[in-house]
């Protein structure tokens, strides 16, 4: 008689691998990230890691595929490393890779990233000195590779101003600012990140339907934080007033009116009516859309 054995599956250890050995931290510090893959993973499994150095801490591994931590600003005149351990499931399973950071110099900047309003303004960056050394304010070269931000100051010791222009785009934007305080020191960089602006037509409306009785539009607001009210009008009522804000305070002093027939605040009724559509008779191609207040 022949007989056949099975052989269970046996299953598959997972393999950890790092993208790269090796991380580069300017002087000034900052958090940096240390991508990761896992082969045959296990399920809500992640991986952890650890540093014998106080230098860096903060380690955040709740996303998969990331390792992020963070690196103190290094004071000393010379640069340092330190080994990172990562560990997968179990001890056995492990990968280290190193952090290198760029010696502190006399100088280090304080910051490495400025968020500007979308309307620009006037900003700093701070900067460390050494014990004992004394900064020349006229020596420092300052270069944007943008020309949006200028109008370095560099007066002040310890201090570095400067002024953004205002966006006139939707999308934000960089630039990226190179700092040398001496000629013998390495050069260092700090990034402006300002916000898109909103656009320059505060509503789109679009015209749909309009018959006798009725009337169809869509109206989209660039400000998606603001809270509008929608009204549409007879060409002929809109007509007998000499202006837009003239109309305008007409509807505020009707909104007013209808809020004090209930016995509620002006705030109160607009509130339950942010969006309100109205049609009339005889209505042409007018629409007129104010931003009353933010609720």
């Amino acid at each position: 008689m022949a007989g056949t054995a099975c052989t269970p599956d046996v299953e598959q250890e997972p393999k950890l691998s790092l993208n790269g050995q090796t991380v580069g931290v300017p002087a000034g510090g900052g958090t940096f990230v240390m991508e990761y893959s896992v082969e045959n993973p296990i399920d809500g499994v992640l991986a952890q890691a650890e540093c014998d150095a106080e230098w860096i801490d903060g380690f955040d591994l709740s996303k998969a595929g990331e390792i992020s931590f963070t690196v103190e600003r290094n004071p000393l005149g010379e640069g340092r490393e330190a080994i990172v351990a990562v560990t997968y499931s179990k001890p056995e399973i492990h990968r280290e890779f190193t952090v290198k950071q760029s010696a502190g110099g006399t100088f280090t900047l304080d910051m490495i990233t400025v968020d500007a309003a979308a309307g620009g303004g006037s900003y700093s960056v701070t900067y460390s000195v050494a014990d004992g050394a004394v900064p020349d304010t006229d020596a420092i070269e300052v270069s944007a590779d943008k020309a949006w931000v200028k109008e370095f100051d560099t007066s002040v010791a310890g201090k570095i101003g400067f002024t953004v222009e205002s966006n006139p785009a939707t999308e934000d934007r960089e630039c990226t600012v190179g700092v040398r305080f001496t000629a013998t020191e390495a050069p260092q960089s700090f990034t402006v990140v300002q916000r898109g602006g909103v656009s320059a037509l505060p509503f789109v409306i679009e015209m749909g339907a309009i018959t006798y009785k009725n009337a169809t539009y869509n109206v989209t607001p660039a400000d998606k934080d603001m809270t509008y009210v929608s009204r549409a009008v007879e060409v002929a009522a809109f007509e007998r007033y000499s202006s837009d804000e003239e109309y305008f305070l007409m509807e505020l002093d009707y909104f007013s009116f209808m809020a004090s027939i209930y016995g509620i605040p002006r705030e109160q009724y607009l509130r339950n009516r942010v969006l309100v559509l109205r049609t009339g008779f005889g209505l042409r191609a007018v629409v007129t859309v104010q931003k009353f207040l933010q609720l």
